[in-house]
């Protein structure tokens, strides 16, 4: 749901784009992984696995103002078509909330 949209923004606005995922699900093998994630990363996209803090992939953030914390898996699959309205989350804009976010989990992970 956000590597393509991710991939695209990297490439269109030269920004660099960083996810994150607590632990892979589904078919991918880690060495496939392992080979997405070079992929990625050449392309302005870095994926990287973190084992603290937990992660349950419900937070986006973007720029330094914005952020959305949903119930929605973002790097799991789109919602299914009939159940576009499944998921719920919160937008939030104010003034370095993403910024501050970002920094609070940057901290956690290297602590």
């Amino acid at each position: 749901m956000v590597i393509i949209p991710a991939l695209s923004a990297a490439k269109s606005t030269q920004v660099r784009a960083e996810l994150y995922y607590g632990r892979p699900t589904g078919v991918l093998s880690g060495v496939d992984a392992a080979d997405l994630a070079i992929e990625f990363a050449r392309q302005g996209v870095g994926i990287k696995p973190t084992y603290q803090p937990r992660l349950h992939a419900k937070v986006l953030a973007w720029d330094d103002d914005s952020l959305a914390v949903t119930s929605q898996n973002w790097l799991s699959a789109d919602p299914a078509k009939g159940a576009l309205r499944r998921e719920i989350g919160v937008f939030v804009e104010s003034n370095k909330v993403a910024d501050f976010r970002i920094r609070r989990f940057e901290h956690a992970r290297q602590s």
